[in-house]
């Protein structure tokens, strides 16, 4: 299907809103403007084949050079996210793309290049270059207005132009690259979303913490199997420690006599 219009269409990303059956795509432009569309992706039932509806031109809530969007949840809300260059500004959609709104603000202005959502963990990140070679980069749990991103430091000075999320071994890659300088085409592997992220460790932590003391608090209820295995273990200590108290042994007493 053709776009809307003749623009620098960027990135393209789609996810589910609603029921199963309703998968939402939406293209930003780096053309500066606020040019975006979406369009519907549905399989029909007589042929079983996966059909994309005619695009629909939607707009961005502010001027900009958008240069990536990402699928993913904010507090289990399916939302778009779209990240442009030269500023600070984001874009928030949580209706599949029909009406967009502007998101919480970057920490810093950069060319930003990619946004990506970590799924698994609930994280939204954001590779920018300086311009030129640097380190920028930027995390969120929750990119709307009601949140905030936080500044984070890439581990090598690059012109990072891309990053992906490898859920299964919970790992980034991001790539850069410069034709003049062969330097700096440099592919780098995150062993740990702590590595790339700061707070992840925290976040682990406290869920870990907080799993914990479930558990703990679940035991305390008489319906749970280790209750009752306290219950019947301490009844058997006293029970001993009765027997031992009411028939005292004495000093060389046989215990068969």
């Amino acid at each position: 299907n053709t776009l809307p219009s003749s623009s620098n269409w960027s990135s393209v990303a789609g996810g589910q809103f609603g029921v199963p059956t309703n998968y939402n795509v939406v293209a930003v432009s780096a053309t500066s403007g606020t040019t975006a569309a979406y369009a519907n992706l549905f399989t029909a039932n007589t042929t079983g084949v996966a059909t994309l509806t005619a695009w629909t031109a939607a707009t961005l809530p502010s001027t900009g050079t958008w240069t990536s969007v990402a699928y993913g949840f904010v507090n289990n809300i399916p939302t778009f996210v779209a990240v442009a260059s030269n500023g600070t500004a984001t874009a928030i959609s949580q209706n599949g793309g029909l009406t967009w709104s502007a998101g919480a603000a970057l920490p810093s202005s950069a060319n930003w290049t990619k946004v990506v959502y970590a799924e698994g963990s609930a994280q939204w990140v954001a590779i920018a270059n300086t311009p030129g070679r640097g380190t920028v980069a930027a995390y969120s749990v929750d990119p709307t207005t009601t949140g905030s991103w936080a500044s984070s430091t890439l581990p090598i000075s690059a012109n990072w132009s891309n990053l992906v999320w490898a859920r299964e071994f919970s790992q980034f890659v991001a790539v850069s690259g410069d034709a003049t300088n062969a330097s700096a085409n440099v592919a780098v592997a995150l062993n740990s979303f702590r590595s790339y992220c700061n707070a992840m460790g925290e976040i682990v932590a406290l869920r870990r913490r907080a799993n914990l003391l479930r558990r703990l608090n679940a035991q305390q209820n008489p319906r749970h199997p280790v209750f009752h295995r306290k219950v019947r273990h301490g009844a058997r200590l006293e029970v001993a420690q009765n027997i031992r108290q009411k028939s005292p042994r004495r000093e060389g007493q046989s215990l068969d006599h």
